[in-house]
């Protein structure tokens, strides 16, 4: 038995150029020339095949012949088409990214080799268009160049396209309505469209920016849902090791890290790479440097380490400034410089780069973090009427907060912002009565305890809106005849004022009666005067004013009764009446006592004493 040959295989690390022939497709061509049952055919590679997938498969073009040309590939051919695997003596064998026969190694969703996906980041979500007949078209989604795994579908009736724009600046608009497989800046799209759905695939890197546009076709919304892997553009790149600090007798070096735009491949400022929130900065790095004695050394001088005879660079800081704010948060700031010790105990203000490796201080702090001095109202009073209005109070006072919990009440002048009111208008409060029954069989009701009944208890008051008042008749105090005092004589004023509500007595000195009918309430108000429950009628004798005035002039017995006033507005109704009384002649003597009495009139003390007081109801 012949000694088996070690074959050394030589894995080139570049990929085959796009237009390069598939190396399986020129094995199968090379049969074209031969014939296979007496027929001469254009054979194509059949791929994938998972039971041999080292077997030399075609298929005649044009025809559903498949036959196996050769039991097996030539050495390097691929395994499957979408992946590096190669055949190896008709055997499938493992090939990672990195070019490595038997490695295992795959690309990240970054696609770098065997990274750990942190120089990329992945964008999902959706958004909703919203195009109509005015505004036609609308940015939906941009994917930057450079990104992978690319996957965006609009579901809906508006239609989606793309715009390119390349790093050179060209641009080119890609509209698709069919679905296939696409070459847009050279990079192969993908188009799927089904009802109402229409869906992108692109594996990338995609070689230009692709902005996806959304355009108006049908008066219904849409939404798109977008997934992709976009790269991090701006990445920390370490630096040089800056020059040592010393020529001679130890020192050290340190190096930085600077921000590197990746598709201009130009350091740009670092608040570009801080936009990034995975992009952590690398931590400068340190060596010792320079470390052969200086010539004025004797040569036998003992090295020490350099952080024993000159103490590393450090921040110095200044102090905190003033608090923005006196409460309620507010920030203070500081500055900083990077200082050096040097050999002879000065503390020299050196370049910022020195101080790379030691931690940077806050330049920043929060502070005066306590709650300001506040308003602070309490609940309002009750509501003292249930219609027409009234006002609520509460008292407002200026707290602070204390770290216990509790408060403490300052003065006024301590709270800004307005003080918040300590009054206002309000309506009322309806009451009702709640109560626990039981319906009998009998149908009448049985009041139970509340504990049996089931279920939240019903409301038993509620506020009512601002209403306001029906209308109500003003009862004045009684009635009283106005006298004057005359030298050896009484005598009674002609003219009697008298408000509704009240008892009117009048004599046969009485010229005219006033009874004013004074109403309580909003709006128009109509008035009617009735005697005797039957309506008057202006005459001689009666005079009705429009403003609630009934005039009776030269009163006698015959206008003796009962004189009613009714008033209404737009809110309701109400009735009130006055007696009207003739008491004859009647003069303050001791004879006319019981007609002196009932009209309160005693003025000369003639019947005081004598007679029980006057009524008043």
């Amino acid at each position: 038995m012949e000694p088996m040959s070690r074959v050394t295989l030589d894995l080139s690390r570049q990929d085959c150029p796009p237009d390069a022939e598939d190396f399986r497709a020129q094995q199968c061509s090379a049969y074209n020339d031969v014939q296979y049952q007496g027929r001469y055919y254009e054979w194509l590679p059949r791929y994938n095949d998972p039971a041999a997938p080292c077997a030399l498969k075609c298929h005649a073009r044009g025809q559903t012949l498949v036959v196996e040309l050769a039991p097996k590939v030539l050495d390097g051919t691929r395994c499957h088409s979408d992946s590096l695997d190669m055949c190896i003596s008709g055997i499938c064998q493992a090939v990672g990214c990195d070019r490595q026969l038997g490695s295992h190694a795959q690309e990240d969703n970054c696609g770098v080799c065997a990274g750990n996906g942190s120089t990329c980041r992945l964008v999902r979500g959706q958004a909703k268009p919203h195009v109509s007949p005015e505004k036609r078209e609308e940015n939906v989604i941009a994917v930057p160049l450079g990104s992978r795994s690319v996957r965006i579908t609009a579901k809906g009736p508006a239609h989606l396209f793309i715009e390119s724009k390349t790093l050179q600046g060209s641009k080119g608009q890609h509209s698709f309505h069919s679905p296939g497989v696409f070459v847009v800046e050279n990079t192969t799209v993908e188009f799927q469209r089904g009802p109402d759905r229409q869906t992108f695939k692109i594996p990338g890197p995609l070689t230009a920016d692709f902005i996806f546009k959304a355009r108006f076709t049908a008066a219904r919304d849409s939404v798109v849902q977008f997934f992709f892997y976009q790269p991090i553009s701006h990445q920390w790149r370490q630096t040089d090791f800056f020059p040592c600090t010393v020529t001679c007798g130890g020192g050290y070096q340190l190096n930085s890290a600077e921000c590197v735009d990746i598709r201009l491949k130009r350091v740009v400022p670092d608040h570009y790479c801080h936009y990034y929130p995975e992009n952590v900065k690398p931590k400068p790095k340190l060596k010792e440097c320079s470390m052969d004695p200086c010539p004025a050394s004797d040569g036998f001088k003992e090295i020490m380490p350099y952080d024993h005879f000159q103490p590393l660079p450090r921040w110095e800081h200044n102090p905190w400034t003033a608090c923005s704010v006196s409460c309620g948060g507010g920030t203070q700031r500081r500055s900083f410089v990077c200082v050096e010790e040097s050999l002879h105990g000065e503390i020299l203000q050196v370049e910022e780069w020195k101080c790379m490796y030691a931690p940077r201080p806050k330049v920043m702090q929060t502070c005066n973090l306590f709650d300001c001095p506040k308003w602070v109202a309490m609940d309002w009073s009750q509501c003292p009427r249930t219609c027409g209005g009234g006002t609520q109070h509460r008292r407002v006072t200026c707290r602070q907060l204390l770290t216990d919990g509790s408060f403490l009440t300052l003065s006024d002048e301590l709270c800004h912002g307005p003080k918040a009111s300590s009054r206002k208008s309000c309506g009322g409060t309806q009451h009702r009565r709640v109560t626990c029954r039981q319906l009998l069989t009998d149908g009448s009701f049985l009041t139970l305890s509340d504990e049996l009944c089931h279920g939240p208890k019903a409301s038993s008051r509620k506020s009512c809106a601002r209403i306001d008042c029906p209308p109500q008749l003003s009862a004045g105090d009684w009635s009283e005849l106005v006298r004057r005092q005359q030298p050896a004589s009484v005598s009674f004023n002609a003219t009697v004022h008298a408000t509704i509500g009240s008892t009117v007595y009048v004599t046969n000195q009485t010229v005219a009666v006033h009874l004013l009918c004074q109403l309580v309430g909003p709006g128009e108000v109509t008035y009617a005067w009735t005697k005797d429950g039957v309506p008057l009628q202006p005459s001689e004798k009666i005079v009705l004013s429009g403003a609630g005035v009934l005039q009776i002039r030269n009163p006698t017995r015959s206008e003796q009764g009962l004189y009613g006033c009714s008033v209404a507005n737009r809110l309701g109704s109400d009735v009130a009446s006055s007696p009207v009384l003739f008491a004859g002649t009647c003069t303050d003597t001791p004879d006319a006592c019981t007609c002196v009495t009932r009209l309160s009139l005693c003025p000369l003390g003639l019947c005081r004493g004598r007679l029980p007081a006057a009524p008043r109801g």
